[in-house]
């Protein structure tokens, strides 16, 4: 009787511990799951952080470090590419189309080079009279030829004429005789620039070739004309700016809009223009300052077109694009581009390498050999190594080459691409995304030799706005902006077709003013024309 009593007294025992044993595995799998979520939790700060000190190394770089893209050999550095890439390599070695890319020193200017462009003038360096009777016999010296010496260059300072225009008036004498009323006849009177204004077309091209050209702001162009004796201020300088680029080049520039929109190949670019009073928008708003442009490698003569813009939306690159009857365009991988029709998109290579190039990892300042950032880099530096070694070919064997070669480098590197596992938020994350987005069009390159790989040619094209802006800032209206665009798009065409900018320039405002209210030809002003090239291309001119 007592055991069964102490086996009965024990069940509830038995019962506590079963639940305490329960609560304390309860507790233990919360503890445990707390944990892993700890564990989670520092995996993503450590993380974050990493992505941050990412971030930060890259913007250091942004501010500090060189802009360059030039490539620098790395000692050691393995083969990357996969056998398919391996394979086509060696076939092209035992063919003998090995890539040959030579690096030389930018040749040093001749004399006649330097100087050959110049307006000549002799100054001869004499005997003072006292010296010209001859010490032998006394008699006076005749001067029998000139030897030359060296060559010297002066600048002649810049000066402001004050010119007062006046008009003959021419009567009848025999008319006036006979009667009181006699015949009287006004030459015709020029029509000026600007109504109500002393400025030439010498004077505004002036100022247009210094701020747009040579990046000069208008009140630092103010201070140069007070220096000269003129009390002329920089709302004067910017109104002439204004006035005329709207009234006379914008007419020119829609002239070469149109022709550029005959071309087969169109390449884009857009960049952030501030304009501080604008209908509905803030002064820190951004605007964009939109571009097309022709290509390098075609026969046709170049074009740069620039247009305002007040936003990036994808609405204005169809505007842009409106009438475009050819069938490539090539641009960076902004979506905006995506909405248009009818065309095949290509991209840019160059922007591929550049998000791979800020993914580069590094240690004490130099690349880490073998990371994936560098891996992707190597992959679009052969490509435009390739690229360089068919520098010299038509587009037709161009395209050949490109098959054969490049081809199977940028199957290798998509096949690169699939295999890379970059952690979420990092610089290679959006390095390897950018690219796979961009698969679909970085392949059509192939399908026309004239097409660029990379989008450079527009990048090239919009640094002289870019220069400029960090001058003068921005802009004060739309009409300065419209304005600006339209100076820039005929001097940025201009300087490709080897014209002087300023003589052009004084030209194109010249024959406008004098043709305002009659036919315009504005083809005989373009910058190609037979007319515009002899007179303002120097090379040209030397040649004839």
């Amino acid at each position: 009787m007592k055991t069964t009593g102490k086996a009965a007294g024990s069940a509830p025992q038995d019962e506590v511990l079963i639940r305490t044993i329960e609560q304390l595995n309860q507790r233990i799998d919360q503890l445990l799951k707390m944990v892993d979520s700890f564990q989670n939790t520092i995996q993503k700060l450590q993380q974050e952080n990493e992505n941050l000190r990412e971030q930060n190394a890259y913007l250091t770089k942004q501010l500090f470090a060189p802009k360059s893209e030039k490539t620098k050999q790395i000692e050691g550095q393995l083969s990357l590419f996969d056998e398919a890439e391996k394979e086509a390599d060696v076939e092209a070695s035992a063919k003998g189309d090995t890539i040959t890319v030579t690096y030389k020193r930018k040749r040093k200017s001749t004399h006649q080079e330097l100087m050959g462009n110049l307006e000549e003038k002799e100054r001869f360096v004499d005997l003072p009279d006292a010296e010209k009777i001859c010490p032998k016999c006394g008699t006076p010296m005749e001067c029998i030829g000139k030897e030359f010496v060296r060559d010297e260059i002066e600048v002649i300072p810049r000066q402001v004429i004050r010119f007062k225009v006046y008009r003959r008036v021419y009567g009848c004498p025999k008319c006036k005789a006979e009667s009181d009323s006699g015949t009287i006849i006004k030459a015709p009177f020029p029509e000026p620039l600007i109504p109500n204004s002393y400025a030439t077309p010498s004077v505004v091209s002036l100022v247009m070739y210094d701020k747009y050209f040579m990046g000069m702001p208008l009140y630092r162009q103010e201070k140069d004309w007070n220096q000269l004796g003129v009390l002329v201020n920089r709302t004067t300088l910017a109104n002439w700016c204004i006035t005329c680029g709207i009234k006379y080049i914008l007419k020119v520039v829609n002239r070469l809009h149109e022709e550029l929109m005959k071309r087969d190949i169109v390449y884009c670019d857009e960049t952030p223009v501030q304009v501080l009073h604008e209908d509905g928008r803030t002064a820190t708003q951004k605007s964009y300052m939109w571009l097309t442009c022709s290509g390098r490698k075609e026969k046709d003569p170049p074009i740069v077109i620039y247009s305002y813009r007040p936003t990036r939306a994808g609405k204005n690159a169809a505007e842009l694009l409106d009438g475009f009857s050819g069938h490539y365009l090539v641009c960076d991988g902004y979506q905006g581009y995506n909405s248009l029709k009818g065309l095949i998109r290509c991209s840019c290579l160059a922007h591929i390498r550049r998000k791979f190039v800020d993914a580069i990892q590094k240690k004490d300042g130099k690349p880490v050999p073998g990371t994936p950032g560098l891996q992707g880099k190597e992959f679009c530096d052969k490509l435009f190594a390739w690229e360089r070694s068919f520098a010299g070919h038509d587009p037709e064997t161009r395209k050949t080459e490109r098959l054969e070669h490049e081809k199977p480098v940028l199957e290798a590197f998509w096949s690169w691409l699939d295999q890379q596992n970059p952690t979420s938020g990092s610089r290679l994350d959006k390095a390897v995304t950018y690219a796979q987005n961009q698969r679909r069009f970085m392949e059509n390159y192939l399908l026309d030799g004239r097409i660029e790989i990379s989008n450079q040619t527009s990048e090239n094209s919009v640094r002289p706005f870019a220069v400029g802006r960090r001058n003068w800032l921005f802009s004060d209206s739309v009409n300065g902006a419209v304005a600006s665009a339209a100076i820039y798009s005929l001097i940025e065409t201009a300087r490709l077709n080897g014209l002087k900018i300023k003589p052009y320039l004084t030209e194109v405002l010249s024959y406008m003013r004098d043709h305002q209210n009659g036919s315009v030809r504005i083809d005989e002003i373009l910058p190609w024309s037979a007319e515009m090239q002899s007179r303002f291309n120097p090379d040209v001119k030397k040649g004839q």
